[in-house]
Parts: C-alpha cells; sequence; structure tokens
C-alpha cells in the first residue's frame, strides 16, 4: 500500500495558534511549553536569572531595573539600591504599600518613580525621598524619560485642571511642569475617557495607554511647542502592567484580551492570542520586555507566555518579522538584560517539561488514514516521547495512542487510524531541546471519497 508523508514545520515557527479557529492543517500549535519560537523552528528556552536570591513578595513586586547609573530593586513598601555585585542596600521606606507597578524615568543619577506614591532619587546626595505635590510638579501615577524630558501622566494631586485623564510634561532637564512663555511644559487631556495606565516613549513619539483607549503624542512646534496627538484608538489596555517595549516596538494586551504591536510609525498590528490571554487574571497581567533578545513575557504571576520576535531575511535581502508565542514556566515580574544575561524575579512551577501538540490535521484527506511513523528534526539529550491524537468522527471526543518512545535517530512508531489528528511531542528535561520539524507518515485505509488521483497534503 502506498505510503505518504506530511511535515510539519512552519507551525514551529508560529508557535501557539493566534486564533482558536485556526483552519485544519494551517500549521500551529496548541501547546508549547518551556520552548521558544524562532525562525528555525522550536528551540530550547533560556531561563531567567534572579542575581539577588528575592522572592516576590505579592506579584508583581519586587522589580528589577538596571539603571543607567544606578541598579534598583523596587518592593511594594522598600527601595533597594544593589551594587554590582547584586547586595542590596535598602535606601527608603515608603511608609505605605503599592498596589501597581512602578514606573520609572532614568536620567542617570536622578531617578523618578511613580505608582501610588511618587518617589525621587537626589542626584546631588543619592537620597531617596517620597515626592510631595507643589505649584510646580504634582503627584501622577506613570512616567517616561523622552529624549531627556520628564513625562507624567494621571494626575493624583490637586493641580490646575488636570486628572486622572491627563498627561503632562516638564521643561527639559527640568521638574517644573507650569507652563511657561516658551510653552516648554504643559498638559493635556487625553481623547478617550478614563485613567491614564501607562506613558512610553516610542521612536519620536510618546504613546499613553490608558484604562479606555491608547494615544500617541508627537511633538508640535506650531502653534506653540508641546505634544499633539497624532493617531488615537478606542481601546485601552487591561492593566497598569500590560504593556511594555522600547524606541522600537511596543506590545500590550488590550482590555477585550488580544495582544497587539505597536511599531514606531505608530500603528498597530493585531496578534490576538486571546484564547490564551483569557487564561491570565486580566488586572494581574505584566508585560516584560528583553531587548536583546526580541522577546516579550506576559504573565500574571501563576501563568506566562513568551512572545518571541522573529525577523528572517528573504532571498532579495528583505528583513520580515512576525511573531511567534509559547509558554515557560518562569513567571518574571519583569526582566532586564545585562552581561550576565536575562535578569528578573520571578515565580515559578516545577514542570521542566518540554511539550508541544499541534492543531487538528487531516492531510486534506476526510477518508480514514493510518499512522506508521513520526520522524522528528530534533536535539536534546532526554528521551523523547510521541503520541497521536486522533478520531474518525468530526464532533467527537479525541483519544490518544501513545507515548512511543523516540529511537536516537527521532523516529517513532505509532500506528493510529482516525479521520483528524494531533501530533504531540514530550520530553522530561527542556534545557536543550530543539525541534525543526515533524514528519508524519501514513497510509490510505480508507478509500471511499476517492474518484481519481489522490492528493495529500
Amino acid at each position: 500500500m502506498k505510503e505518504f508523508d506530511y511535515t510539519f514545520d512552519k507551525g514551529l515557527v508560529i508557535g501557539l495558534r493566534p486564533r482558536e479557529d485556526n483552519p485544519r492543517n494551517s500549521q500551529a500549535l496548541t501547546d508549547a511549553f518551556n520552548v521558544r519560537a524562532s525562525k528555525d523552528g522550536l528551540i530550547a528556552y533560556i531561563p531567567v536569572i534572579d542575581p539577588t536570591s528575592s522572592t516576590v513578595s505579592k506579584w508583581p513586586f519586587p522589580r528589577l531595573y538596571i539603571g543607567k547609573s544606578v541598579n534598583i530593586l523596587a518592593d511594594n513598601s522598600n527601595i533597594y539600591e544593589v551594587s554590582s555585585g547584586w547586595a542590596k542596600t535598602e535606601v527608603l521606606d515608603l511608609g505605605t504599600t503599592v498596589t501597581t507597578p512602578w514606573a520609572i524615568a532614568d536620567f542617570h543619577d536622578y531617578v523618578v518613580m511613580a505608582s501610588d506614591v511618587l518617589i525621587d532619587r537626589n542626584p546631588t546626595t543619592g537620597l531617596w525621598s517620597v515626592v510631595e505635590p507643589s505649584s510646580t510638579m504634582p503627584l501622577f501615577k506613570t512616567c517616561c524619560n523622552f529624549k531627556g524630558q520628564l513625562i507624567g501622566g494621571n494626575v493624583n494631586s490637586d493641580w490646575y485642571d488636570c486628572g486622572v485623564g491627563h498627561v503632562i510634561w516638564a521643561r527639559p532637564g527640568s521638574t517644573n511642569f507650569l507652563s511657561d512663555k516658551r510653552n516648554a511644559a504643559g498638559y493635556m487631556p487625553m481623547p478617550f475617557g478614563g485613567e491614564v495606565y501607562r506613558t512610553l516613549p516610542l521612536g519620536d513619539s510618546v504613546v499613553v495607554y490608558g484604562s479606555s483607549g491608547l494615544a500617541v503624542l508627537s511633538p508640535i512646534s506650531s502653534p506653540a511647542p508641546g505634544f499633539g496627538v497624532a493617531v488615537s484608538y478606542d481601546f485601552g489596555i487591561a492593566s497598569v502592567g500590560a504593556v511594555a517595549g522600547d524606541d522600537s516596538v511596543h506590545v500590550f494586551v488590550d482590555e477585550g484580551g488580544q495582544v497587539w504591536a505597536i511599531g514606531a510609525d505608530g500603528k498597530v498590528t493585531l496578534l490576538d492570542y486571546k484564547e490564551f490571554m483569557d487564561e491570565l487574571t486580566a488586572e494581574d497581567i505584566v508585560v516584560s520586555h528583553d531587548p536583546q533578545q526580541k522577546k516579550f513575557f506576559i504573565s500574571d504571576g501563576t501563568k506566562t507566555f513568551l512572545l518571541a520576535t522573529i525577523e528572517a531575511t528573504t532571498d532579495l535581502g528583505v528583513v520580515t518579522k512576525s511573531y511567534g508565542m509559547t509558554e515557560v514556566y518562569q513567571h518574571p515580574t519583569n526582566v532586564q538584560f545585562s552581561n550576565s544575561g536575562l535578569l528578573g524575579i520571578y515565580n515559578a512551577s516545577s514542570d521542566a517539561e518540554f511539550r508541544i501538540a499541534t492543531d487538528i490535521l487531516d492531510f486534506g484527506l476526510r477518508a480514514q488514514k493510518t499512522t506508521q511513523t513520526i520522524e522528528l528534526g530534533i536535539s536534546a539529550s532526554d528521551d523523547c516521547y510521541v503520541a497521536v491524537d486522533w478520531r474518525t468522527d468530526k464532533s467527537a471526543s479525541w483519544n490518544t495512542v501513545g507515548w512511543n518512545f523516540v529511537n536516537p535517530q527521532g523516529i517513532a512508531t505509532v500506528i493510529c487510524a482516525g479521520t483528524e489528528f494531533r501530533l504531540k511531542v514530550k520530553c522530561d528535561d527542556y534545557s536543550d531541546v530543539n525541534l525543526d520539524y515533524m514528519t508524519i507518515r501514513f497510509k490510505l485505509t480508507d478509500k471511499r471519497s476517492i474518484r481519481g488521483k489522490y492528493n495529500v497534503g
């Protein structure tokens, strides 16, 4: 009997399916644990390192920041400075407990941090203090450094007519937010309702993320210097921590549970993944960014998804960009890149297994087929196993055959008859697993629907 083969490789680049209604044979995964998507397939997950030996006190605290001049460990009630040897020294007792993730504006020796309270570091003395509101500097709950200018948002002290929906900007090189004749400082309400959650620089703009919308602000010189709304969108983010990025790209989870990317041009791209974001507690979602490896962690402290940026160069030399999502066992409060690797404070599960499962495959034929062998383009020091989910009725529940041992050549024998299949692979130790492709070899054992030439795959 003639044998056919079907190679599953594109789905290893895509990782988890972006949409739950992914069509049959549109390669993607429904499970991808302790691995990372790349242009070459699935590669081993490299874990986050905690150099401070801290523990998560209350999600998402503490958070580690590798600063331009000073390293900071920010808990929900205390602030620590961290030495080059990762020893921590308490520098401020807040006298209260904050509940929202810290935003930071780093100006080398001068640092401003905003949450439910506002604090700063004196650039001359190095002393930290809780900021009291003044006529020139109100209290605000988020901030960033935009090309040397302090940008604040969500004003929560009595200051002119500003409130939770306003963004304010100080004079360059100053913390004075009062407007003057030069209009170097100022404020404006956002075009969306609700609270301002985050202000983040992006290219030559500042993106303001709120509970009910987001806006891209660009510097203007006419009719007066300041900022203007270049573009706005009428959907907000899921929580205060549900966005992260750098000057080239931000990734955020919206209030409906969909994942988006926004580039330096201010254009948003829907990535979706709502199926998996619905597994997270929306108000606890924190997005963290690793700029060196161009990946994002999306976590609520109990479950974490890893979104990798996948860049490939075409034959014409054009660099294309896509994204691939997987799940990992660590739940970092945030991540920071240094020469020591990717650093952060995290919770973690004890599940060290590598495992994947494909979405539905029928190879383009609705007749019954029988799988024979599964060949894996895999590298792993640990034993690996393959199983096949199958069913003969499109509305029936799934049955499983396996787990069958994968021999040293990467081949497993799995004889399984069905109309639809899902292929699964696992190894006990994820640490060095790389998977390039999977080839399913099968025979047609039911030819009732065939009236001409075979058309398989």
